[in-house]
Order: structure tokens, then sequence, then C-alpha cells
């Protein structure tokens, strides 16, 4: 038997040695080495001597709790609480306090106390830097940086981004609905994500292992997008984009707020680009017909409705992309035709939350979604009927959760939940279109958490939480713990200190255990992190404030693909990997309205056994974001700096790069606004090299992109 060798649907079954069939080519750039001298990292572990001297303390404090049981948390969370809607009437001169993050902690509470840091992007962020995707948010986000291939998006936290990988450990979620998808377990980030930047209302961000609150995925951490309430998308609106790369996008919704407290919107989206430039070097006088083939469009539904406790989620995502597909990979010349991938994606979703009594809280959540990704291509040889082949993957799967809190107990808030995923249908099949598969793998599954959290308040100042879970997956080998520590200390009301340990694993997903059953691959194991971070956040002045946070990690068994001559491609458990780093931000801001953020991530990542580098890892990510209004407050400008250090990947070393982006925003009336965008100002060449087996594209040059808004109603 051989082994199995596939593609992803992203692209075409074929074997790695057929570069045509790649659409790729192109060169390996290469930069001067350049030789840093490790340092040697202190361990954390010193961390947990302050909370023992802290504590030792605690006689001089107040005490914590002088009202009844009952009402710990919600008094000392008293005042700190404050929504989007507070933190806007404070106004833009200062640095938002107390902005209410949920990712952590799986509830609502003050970035402050959340066991663990929070990164947010707002809306008016959104807008003040023209964003045009998920990919583009990411990028904002300390220790987040994507790469494509233009089929795929992908994303590394902390200078962890394996070429090969599918997003499968960070764990993506929308309101608190997980969307990761069953075969991959991939996370959906590019064109084909539910959510059109529009309807977005925040985007939070938790780094570390997050799998003692969320089981599998939660390895890097956890992506939360939240979207708009019906009273930021009520009425009539619409947007038209373009750009100058033939492409163009549009989105309309309708959203209304009843009296009685019942809201709901919907909204249809959609893209379009032709012609798209090559990511890989071809002859002059086949490039225009090259492009005639690489096009890319879709379209989007998602609406969103809520009352008396309930609410109702629901989203439709089509894309087709298209790419130049050699008639016959064996004969040179032979030929051009249309390749397509296409995916098709849905979910639907129905929760509730209410009190049960003065001291418990319920949430339930149950939830089915359906994937289904195709890689077409044709196929000429001579002798043979034209054949269209197809790589198929298709997924169906249902999800339950149940959550209980209570704050029944003076000083703690205890959560415990249950979730089961039941996975009805995982297939991968390849072979010809319209005749039986070559090959069908076809699967169910069926994964069980469950977990509790308990946040003791131990004085005024101090805050410890712990919290477990127990995951079982019926397909990985037995079952799996993770335990979680952290301790918040607030130092006083501008500082807060934060200690935090924490464990994580992955289960292989459905593509890459059906790859090594193959006789001569190894069986997968699980993937397994832990870590320990200290984070410190400092209020130097209402307009200034700064952030630290000081971490290591230690993985063992990380899912790394290989190519080999005799295997072609499989998945092999690697070695131990280190990884300590260091992430640093600033934010500033001025009575004018003007607003600085600055962000350096600092990390290493290297195998023990070896000491080699991982791949696609730079060792240094900068970050800038200004804006300031340039005439009142209808003309605002929106910059961008994004900059990575050379990283090595399969082919060789990548130089690195920074990348400018420029962004206007007029507010024509207060139904209408334009806006105006240069991304790469500089245009500057750069190339990602995502994907094992395949050489470095070339990414995407100056665009610019001029949109328009308008809203009829509110």
């Amino acid at each position: 038997m051989q082994p199995i060798c596939w593609w992803p649907p992203m692209w075409p079954c074929m074997p790695p040695s057929v570069p045509a069939r790649t659409r790729s080519g192109g060169q390996v750039m290469r930069a001067a080495e350049v030789h840093v001298r490790p340092r040697r990292a202190r361990p954390l572990v010193w961390g947990w001597g302050l909370l023992i001297a802290a504590l030792c303390s605690g006689g001089a404090m107040p005490p914590a709790w002088a009202g009844e049981p009952g009402l710990a948390v919600a008094e000392a969370n008293a005042g700190l609480d404050l929504g989007l809607e507070d933190l806007l009437r404070q106004g833009l001169k200062a640095v938002p306090q107390a902005v209410q993050v949920s990712t952590a902690s799986r509830f609502a509470q003050s970035a402050e106390q959340a066991p663990a840091q929070t990164y947010v992007l707002t809306d008016a962020e959104i807008r003040a830097y023209g964003l045009r995707s998920m990919a583009d948010i990411l990028n904002c986000l300390p220790g987040l940086f994507t790469t494509s291939n233009g089929n795929f998006v992908y994303v590394a936290a902390r200078g962890l981004g394996r070429p090969g990988d599918f997003n499968a450990r960070l764990l993506l979620m929308i309101d608190g609905v997980r969307v990761n998808e069953n075969i991959f377990d991939a996370a959906l980030i590019g064109p084909e994500f539910y959510v059109d930047v529009d309807l977005i209302d925040r985007v939070e961000f938790t780094p570390g292992p997050g799998s003692a609150l969320y089981g599998n995925n939660a390895f890097f951490g956890v992506i939360q997008v939240q979207t708009k309430r019906a009273d930021k998308l009520a009425g009539l609106r619409a947007r038209l984009a373009l750009d100058s790369q033939r492409g163009s996008s549009w989105q309309a919704s309708a959203g209304q707020r009843l009296d009685s407290g019942a809201e709901g919107w919907i909204s249809i989206s959609g893209f379009q680009q032709d012609r798209i430039p090559l990511n890989s070097p071809a002859p002059a006088e086949r490039v225009d017909r090259l492009r005639d083939h690489n096009w890319d469009h879709g379209t989007r539904l998602l609406a969103r409705a809520s009352m008396a406790g309930w609410s109702f989620r629901a989203g439709h995502s089509e894309r087709v992309r298209g790419n130049a597909s050699p008639l016959d990979p064996t004969r040179p010349g032979s030929g051009i035709g249309q390749g397509r991938s296409i995916y098709f994606n849905q979910f639907a979703a129905l929760g509730y939350e209410g009190a049960l009594g003065a001291n418990w809280d319920l949430t339930v959540e149950a939830s089915s979604k359906v994937l289904q990704s195709r890689r077409r291509d044709p196929l000429e040889q001579p002798g043979r009927p034209p054949l269209e082949l197809e790589t198929l993957s298709e997924g169906q799967w249902d999800e339950f959760a149940l959550r209980l809190g209570s704050s029944a107990w003076r000083g703690h808030y205890v959560l415990g939940g249950l979730e089961w995923q039941r996975d009805r249908l995982q297939r991968i099949a390849l072979g010809a279109r319209g005749l039986p598969p070559d090959l069908d793998f076809t699967s169910a599954s069926e994964r069980l958490g469950v977990f509790v959290q308990d946040e003791w308040q131990l004085h005024a100042q101090h805050r410890l939480v712990l919290g477990l879970r127990w995951d079982h997956d019926r397909r990985a080998d037995g079952s799996r713990l993770n335990p979680r520590l952290a301790w918040v200390w607030q130092l006083s009301p501008e500082a807060n200190l934060k200690l935090m340990q924490g464990s994580a694993y992955r289960a292989p997903n459905f593509y890459e255990f059906r790859s090594n059953q193959a006789p001569g691959l190894p069986v997968l194991e699980a993937e397994r992190t832990r870590s320990l971070e200290l984070a410190l956040e400092h209020r130097l002045t209402p307009q200034l404030q700064y952030r630290a946070s000081l971490y290591r990690a230690r993985m063992s068994g990380l899912i790394s693909q290989v190519l080999k001559p005799d295997t072609g491609l499989s998945f092999v458990n690697s070695d131990v990997v280190r990884s300590r780093g260091l992430e640093l931000g600033l934010e500033k801001r001025w009575d004018g309205g003007a607003r600085l953020q600055l962000g350096l991530s600092l990390q290493r990542s290297r195998e023990l056994g070896s000491g080699a580098e991982l791949d696609n890892s730079p060792r240094r990510l900068f970050k800038l974001a200004y804006s300031q209004p340039l005439w009142r407050d209808d003309l605002q400008l929106g910059w961008q700096t994004q900059a990575m250090s050379r990283r090595q990947v399969p082919a060789g070393s990548l130089p690195g790069q920074a990348l400018h982006h420029l962004h206007l925003l007029w507010r024509q009336s207060a139904d209408s606004e334009w806006s105006l965008g240069l991304r790469n100002l500089m245009g500057v060449s750069y190339a990602d090299q995502p994907d094992v087996g395949l050489p470095p594209l070339r990414q995407e040059g100056r665009v610019l992109r001029l949109q328009f808004k308008h809203r009829v109603g509110s």
C-alpha cells in the first residue's frame, strides 16, 4: 500500500515534484546571515515568589469583602466593567480604562481583572486604518502575522507559524461560537471568513495556552470576533469599494431594535477580483494568459437576532478561486486550463443566557456547521478523454455547550461547563469528477470536554484563578487534563501585575490522522505545551500607558508536515521546542485626538535536540499605528507600519521587510463617509513560503483603494 499523498482542497492532488502543477516557480530570496549571540533567559519561577510575598502582606491590607456573600466578584468589578459605549464617553484624549473583555474567562469582566492578557481592536480602529479583511486585523494585533499562498491565509502567533499549518493551533470564535472546521481544524480567516469587517464590533486576542477553558485548538491562543449589536447597524446601510488591482467589494445590511428589547440584523456582502497579479515568475509572453485564469469572487450572508435572553446567529459563505492549471503536468507546453478552488461554509447557532436566581448564571448553546471544499483541475493527455480531477473535503458537525456560573460563595465566582462535539461526517475523496473516487476516506467522531474554574478574590488587590479541564477525543489516544493557574495583583489604580501558568493540547486532525495511516508512517500523538508568563500594565498618565509581557513555553510533539522522497508529504511529531519571548507596548494620546500605538515582539524558538530555529519564526516583530484628525473630526489620517526580521523557511531564509499603509477617512455627513487607502505605500517587494515543498511566493504590492459608505435611517 502506498502512502497517502494529497494536497488539501486549496491545491490539486499531485506529486510535489511537478512544479508546473503548483502554479508557483519562483526564486528563493536570501539575506545575509545575521548571527545573534544567544542570551540565557532567566526562568519565570521567581514570579511565584512575588505572589507569596504579596499574600504575606495581606494583614496590612483592607479586608476583601465586607458585604453579603455572593456579591464578591460583582463588587470587585464595580466601576470597572465598562462597555464600549462607556469608553466612548470617556473621550479620545485619554487611554481607555477598564476595557471589558470576555475571552480570557468566558464571561465579561474588566481587562485589568482578567486572568490573561487580552488585546482588543475596535470598530473605530478598523475604520481609522482602513482594514479590509480579517487578515489585516490580525496583522495589527501583538505577536501575530499572516502569510498567504493566494488561496489560503495562514496566521502565526508569537513567532510560531510552521509552513503547512492551517491555523489549527488557534481557536477562532464568532460571538462565542467555535468556527474551526472539522477536517483540518482550520481557522478560516481568508476571503471565505463569515464576517464582513463592517459587521465587526471588536476583535479580542488572548495569547497563550487556553485548553483549560476551551479544549482542543486553543494551543497558541484564542481569537474572538464580536459582531455589532442592532443599534450600531440600525436602518439600511451600504458600502462599495474599488481598488487598483481590479478588485471590488460591496456590502448591504438592514437592522432594527424594537421597544420590547428584541433586535436583529441581516447582512449580505460580496467581492470580486479579476486578473490577479501572479505570485511567481512566468515567461513574459504567457503572463497575460495566466492572469486571465487568476481570479477570485465570493459572497457572504450573516444574520443575528436576540430577544429575552435568547440569541440566534447564522452564516453562509461561498468562494471560488480561479488559478491557471497545466492541462498535462507531464508534458511541458501542453496548454493551460482553468483550475478552481471552491469553498462552501454554513453555520447556525442558538443560545440562551440568563440568571437562575440571585447568584447563578446559565448559558446554553447549540450549533450546527457544514463545510465543503473542492479543488478542480482539468487533465488532457494523449489517447485519453479529457478529465477534471477533483479533491473533495466535506464535513458536518454539531456542538453543544452548557455553562453554569455562581457567586454564591463569598469571594468566589465559580464557572463550570460541559462541551460536546459530534462529527457527523468527515470525508476526503480524490479522483476524476463524475467517476467513483480513487481514494475515499470517510469517518465520524466525537469530542467531550468538562471544565471548572474558580476566581477567588483573596484580598482587595489580589485575585487567584484556578482552572482544570478534562477532554476526550474518540480518535486520539486517551484523555487530556489541562490545568490553569493565574494571579492578578492590582498594584495601584494605575498598574496591575499578572502571573499566568497553563497548559494546552491539540489532537491530530482528520487530515493528519488519515495521511499517516499508510504502512511505515508513525502514529501521531497529541501535541502538548506548558507556559509561564508574567505581564505588567502601567498607566503613567491618563494619556500614556505601557505594557510588558515576558513568557516562556515548552512544546512537545508538534505535528509537522515533511516532504520525503520515499513517502512524499506526511506528518511527524517533532522534537521538543522551547520558546521564550518578550512583548512590549506603548500607547500615547493627545488632547487634539491624535493617538500612537507602538508594539515590539521579541522571541526565540528552537528545537532542543538540534538547536535549530523553527521555520517561519521571525525573532522580531514591530508594529506602529498612528491616527489623528486633520480637519475637525471630519477628516482623519491613519498610518501603520508593520515590520519583521529575517526568518528561516524550508527554502533557505527570507529577508526582513517593513510595510507602510496610509489611510484617509472623510465623514461627509452623519450618514455618509468616504475613505482612500494606500496599502504597501512604498511598493515593497517581498515573499512568503507558507507551504512545504513549494518555493517562496511574491506577495501583494502597492494597492490603492477607494470606498464609500451610506446609511438610511437609524
